[in-house]
């Protein structure tokens, strides 16, 4: 089985490539996972194929090549296909984000940032103020059911003005889904 010509040591890529031989519908349809009505079908794409009588003979490698470059392109429309899905997918996404925003659903991080971080300012203001503000109202008292009095009346001014707060920030959020159209 040596189809190599005389003289020669041994055949390169190219000659192996450039050999040709050909196969029937059948032995194509085996070689490529087809059935014949396939096989038939790929002719009246364009297969390369030859009459000889009644029978169709295929050249090999040739009828591969063409297989599977037909494949490839037939793959493109699916990536296009797909990046198409994809893209709708985002837009739909964006459009929602933007309903949402534009019914106060969503608000932008950076606000929330603001609120936040004004809210705590004033909380932390607010804790610092306590012992100078309070520390006369303990001065003089006479017992720890008095003192416990007062600090708690403390306590109670204190968690008012954090609830004020909380109140201004849910206020601030409920305005700037108006303000916040530039």
């Amino acid at each position: 089985g040596d189809a190599r010509p005389p003289g020669s040591a041994s055949a390169s890529v190219s000659e192996s490539v450039s050999v040709s031989r050909e196969v029937s519908k059948a032995e194509l349809a085996g070689i490529l996972g087809l059935t014949t009505r396939q096989i038939t079908n790929l002719e009246a794409e364009g297969i390369p194929c030859r009459a000889v009588g009644n029978r169709k003979l295929f050249p090999i490698p040739e009828a591969v090549r063409w297989y599977v470059e037909r494949e490839r392109r037939r793959a493109e429309p699916t990536d296009f296909e797909e990046a198409r899905a994809r893209k709708m997918a985002a837009e739909a996404r964006l459009a929602e984000l933007q309903l949402a925003k534009e019914q106060g659903q969503l608000i932008h991080i950076d606000d929330v940032e603001r609120q936040w971080g004004q809210a705590l300012h004033r909380m932390r203001a607010s804790l610092l103020s306590v012992p100078g503000r309070f520390a006369p109202r303990l001065v003089g008292k006479r017992s720890i059911a008095e003192a416990i009095q007062a600090l708690q009346e403390l306590v109670d001014e204190v968690l008012l003005a954090l609830s004020e707060t909380g109140e201004e920030i849910e206020d601030a959020g409920d305005s700037d889904g108006a303000e916040g159209e530039d």
